[in-house]
């Protein structure tokens, strides 16, 4: 995977889990051998999007919000009821997308679509009330392990689970 420094301005992204110090104790837990050199914040590129829908329970009427991820490399979809943002650090590096925000918003839409169907709600019409291009943080991790060579490795900043990277930079 090529990375690259990011040239927008003030980048959003999800705000992370696990901070860098956080990363790195994950990373030796790994190996307890393992001597860190360097660790990057790593923005992995995202499309969020904000449906709403309204449906009526007894008398009451009810709107619900629901935000959904679309991977800009691969078009993978994911949906979540809250997406806490944050700004991105300065120096962050990503991988460049290959889809533009506009072209995902179809699989954005199937996927809240299976997410209302699944609720039971009576259908209505679901509106797209906000997108936008955020970053998903990772941790780049370059490190050396005693009888091999430097190793790099990325920590998820969500879920704290880990990638081996595999080439030279």
């Amino acid at each position: 995977m090529e990375f690259q420094l990011l040239l927008e301005k003030n980048p959003l992204w999800i705000s992370p889990s696990f901070s860098q110090e956080e990363a790195v104790y994950c990373a030796e837990k790994l190996q307890k051998e393992l001597s860190i050199l360097s660790i990057k914040p790593v923005g992995f590129p995202y499309a969020l999007f904000q449906f709403s829908w309204e449906y009526r329970n007894w008398s009451m009427h009810y709107t619900e919000l629901l935000f959904c991820l679309v991977d800009r490399c691969h078009g993978v979809s994911a949906s979540l009821e809250a997406a806490p943002l944050s700004q991105a650090p300065a120096n962050i590096i990503c991988p460049p997308a290959l889809f533009d925000i506009s072209t995902l918003e179809h699989t954005a839409r199937r996927q809240a679509m299976q997410v209302q169907r699944g609720r039971l709600r009576r259908r209505s019409d679901m509106r797209l009330v906000d997108q936008k291009n955020i970053l998903k943080p990772l941790w780049r991790i370059d490190a050396e392990l005693p009888g091999y060579d430097k190793i790099k490795l990325l920590i998820d900043g969500l879920s704290g689970g880990y990638y081996l990277l595999e080439g030279a930079d």
